[in-house]
């Protein structure tokens, strides 16, 4: 029998797709727990390497390690599992949307953290795996703070838990830290705890233009150092143009925002003023300014604030001739992030191949890492594992624990592909 034969009688017709970030190769999405535990059984018992994913938006941020015989995705495993919005916290599964998660608390108040970009794209499961933050990680912390506790389909069939559904939650090891981010290289998440934030009363955006990178980036240091919090910090532009953009979105009590606006004053004087419900249609805009690599390429420079500008002047120098490109910074998270609006064919990505090396060596004196988002997995040669060779021999060690017998066949590229 198939494996295409083989998955169908597990999940029927309807659960097997493709997906087209690796075409050919069948995707299974169980609809409920027990198919998930018999499609990982036929591959442990056929020895048939398989992927992890959702919806598979953020599929490219891994590095394959071998050729996958069938991808298992989560996009059928939705609903929420347990929410009591005066504990703040909520467990759903893993195939859920973000856009669900915000519909289901925002009644309530309540808003979930990530706020990452096109939530409606982004299941649960992927957002862990894939470790993402959103632009509001200057407010409330990275991802891996809010995720609770999980509940996980090992390889051996074992069903196991991790953390809990409280904020307070001692016992045990933290295998959910492990997850996150994990790329779906240790264990399958089917459900997953996530603290909640308060829904702010208020939002603000302050935007200011700006002649060019360097003068946009002194503003935001000091929109940094004026006492007040953003909710998040965003700076776009185009290469070939001199000028940027800088937005700031306060969030949270009114009162609390407007006394952050005025101390703005002197960082921002002639800053543009967004508020209401306008304020929130644009901060949700730019959040969905960040790149994700699934329609266009896009490289990712991570340096400390202090350099990022020169690491700019690294990066659009490596630029091949002629490309256009959309510059879209995080000052505060010290990331920069360039979408290749060209194409991401064949030829775009062997000649970024070609190019990384020479950016890598460019960027390594000013202690910055580059990486790449793809709209496929990524291959070894995109992958500087030198960077960071404590962080991927654990990586392996974990690998060796969760998956002795090396079937899943993705795994973080810890050295920059993220």
């Amino acid at each position: 029998m198939s494996v295409d034969a083989q998955l169908e009688a597990i999940v029927g017709a309807e659960g097997v797709g493709e997906l087209g970030a690796l075409p050919g190769v069948p995707v299974a999405a169980p609809a409920d727990e027990s198919q998930a535990a018999a499609l990982v059984a036929l591959a442990r018992s056929d020895r048939l390497p398989f992927a992890l994913c959702g919806l598979g938006g953020k599929f490219g941020w891994t590095l394959l390690v071998q050729q996958p015989r069938f991808l298992l995705s989560t996009r059928r495993l939705t609903g929420l599992v347990e929410f009591e919005p005066g504990d703040g916290v909520l467990t759903a599964r893993a195939g859920t949307t973000l856009a669900e998660l915000h519909e289901a608390t925002a009644p309530h108040g309540l808003a979930i953290t990530p706020d990452i970009a096109r939530p409606s794209a982004a299941t649960l499961g992927g957002v862990i795996g894939a470790g993402q933050s959103g632009p509001d990680r200057l407010a409330n912390g990275p991802t891996r703070l809010h995720v609770l506790g999980t509940r996980t389909l090992q390889l051996d069939g074992a069903t196991t838990k991790s953390g809990g559904k409280l904020v307070k939650n001692v016992s045990g090891y933290d295998v959910h830290r492990a997850l996150t981010g994990g790329c779906g290289s240790l264990a399958l998440v089917l459900e997953a705890s996530l603290r909640l934030a308060l829904a702010p009363e208020a939002t603000l955006v302050l935007s200011q233009s700006f002649d060019g990178l360097q003068p946009a980036l002194s503003a935001a240091r000091e929109v940094r150092t004026a006492r007040v919090s953003p909710h998040s910090l965003t700076l776009e532009s185009s290469v070939g143009t001199t000028a940027c953009r800088l937005h700031v979105v306060l969030a949270g009590r009114t009162a609390h925002v407007q006394l952050e606006r005025e101390r703005l004053c002197a960082a921002l004087p002639s800053a543009e003023v967004t508020d209401g419900d306008a304020a929130r249609a644009r901060a949700g805009e730019l959040r969905d300014l960040e790149p994700d690599g699934h329609e266009h390429l896009a490289v990712r420079v991570t340096a400390s604030p202090s350099r990022l500008a020169a690491a700019a002047g690294e990066l659009f120098d490596c630029l091949p001739p002629g490309h256009e490109a959309r510059l879209v910074a995080q000052p505060g998270l010290a990331t920069l992030d360039l979408e290749l609006p060209n194409g991401t064919g064949v030829s775009e990505l062997q000649e970024w191949t070609e190019r990384l090396p020479l950016l890598r060596a460019a960027l390594r004196p000013l202690g910055a890492l580059v990486s790449l988002r793809l709209p496929q997995p990524g291959t070894a040669e995109l992958v500087d594992d030198s960077a960071d060779p404590v962080r991927v021999a654990l990586q392996e060690r974990l690998r060796a624990t969760f998956d002795p017998d090396r079937l899943l066949c993705t795994r973080p590229a810890l050295g920059g592909l993220r």
